[in-house]
């Protein structure tokens, strides 16, 4: 399915490219002082939780 779509315009190459592999090697706790940002996407206006 995901190879059907088109990526956002406003998406980092970086989370693309997680989005595509099968196996996900970043950290999932961020450093302290650092900053999570939503990728882009994240939430549209039909998507996200209900």
């Amino acid at each position: 399915m995901v190879e059907a779509g088109t990526a956002y315009d406003t998406m980092k190459e970086t989370d693309i490219k997680d989005a595509m592999n099968h196996d996900y090697n970043q950290p999932i706790i961020l450093s302290e002082g650092q900053k999570w940002e939503m990728p882009a996407g994240a939430f549209g206006d039909s998507c996200g939780p209900i």
